[in-house]
């Protein structure tokens, strides 16, 4: 797959909407929040609007159910790789950490829209709204939605209502193309992908223990072909078989998330691995790959924000730049002090 080609396949259609919370009360939150804004929506969104007892599989309005189209948004090329029912066109982040916010307090997280389930962007942020009056997690922390952001600064909320025809739709290929111009890529450059929230990857049909560019590459590539499926384009493959990258020094380690069932109102488990993977001579193809992912997510799930990552530039620490300057304040020393003698 040449960059003409990737870049075609990068054509995917989505929305970032920053949504910025209002506490009015202290309260006490989830330490990992996007599953417990996952599923309270998903809650609020079968209270609203499923008409059977939420047997999905054997409802007779399946094919025209508003929860088909939100949470469980059909492909329009089913990948062999996936099984039905996955949910693919939205991701939530949030990166707040903190357990207690105080009254007053304020929490943001980004739902980002893929596709054909942008146009159901309103029916989202109901749902958000009405979790709001609910609470979230199980301590019901209830909120106000203080403000939407749809894109460079625009809010959505106007006289206390949401106004969608603020939002903006971009593409992942053009956030790629800016990403790789704030990395200034050149030949021979170091870069660490940063994951910032566990990432679950399969490799050959095993959990990975640690990190390869096999399972990465493979990953990445899959969710961008998944994302085609789901918008109808047919892509020749979903595989990177020639790109590279090395791996020269990485950190992975296990980690787990907690969440709180709502249906059962027990505590599970998703676990996947955190860390970082340090990583030189990266093909041009990868690079633009991998800075797709970061919009997109890779791994399993990607709807509890599982499998989000940053590549930043390896710069050379502080003590290595100190070092460097000493030993050039040296030799510059010894020069003057030869030239006087």
């Amino acid at each position: 797959m040449n960059r003409e080609e990737l870049l075609e396949a990068l054509k995917i259609r989505y929305t970032d909407l920053e949504v910025t919370l209002l506490f009015p009360e202290s309260v006490s939150v989830p330490r990992y929040k996007v599953s417990a804004l996952r599923g309270g929506m998903g809650q609020v969104l079968l209270g609203q609007h499923c008409v059977r007892d939420e047997n999905c599989e054997a409802c007779d309005f399946a094919a025209e159910c508003l929860i088909q189209r939100t949470l469980y948004s059909q492909y329009e090329i089913q990948p062999p790789f996936a099984r039905k029912g996955n949910s693919i066109g939205y991701v939530i982040e949030c990166g707040d950490s903190r357990e207690q916010i105080p009254a007053g307090g304020t929490m943001t997280f980004h739902l980002l829209l893929f596709g054909k389930t942008i146009v159901h962007a309103y029916e989202f942020l109901q749902a958000f709204y009405w979790l709001g009056k609910k609470g979230l997690g199980k301590d019901a922390a209830r909120y106000e939605i203080l403000n939407v952001s749809g894109g460079r600064g625009k809010s959505l909320i106007r006289n206390g209502a949401f106004c969608i025809q603020n939002l903006e739709i971009d593409r992942v290929s053009n956030y790629v193309l800016k990403r790789e111009q704030q990395l200034l890529r050149k030949e021979g450059k170091s870069f660490i992908i940063r994951f910032l929230t566990p990432v679950t990857l399969k490799y050959r049909g095993a959990f990975i223990r640690e990190f390869t560019k096999e399972a990465v590459l493979e990953s990445v590539m899959r969710r961008i072909y998944s994302f085609n499926c789901f918008e109808g384009r047919k892509m020749e493959s979903a595989g990177l078989e020639e790109e590279t990258f090395t791996i020269t020094k990485q950190d992975c380690r296990p980690r787990k998330e907690k969440r709180y069932s709502t249906r059962t109102g027990q505590p599970m488990y998703l676990r996947g691995s955190g860390g970082e993977i340090h990583c030189e001579e990266i093909s041009e193809i990868a690079l633009l790959a991998l800075l797709a992912g970061e919009k997109t997510h890779i791994g399993k799930n990607t709807s509890f924000g599982f499998g989000k990552y940053v590549i930043e530039e390896q710069r050379e620490s502080r003590q290595e730049q100190s070092c460097l300057s000493v030993f050039d304040w040296c030799i510059l020393i010894d020069s003057v002090y030869r030239l006087r003698k």
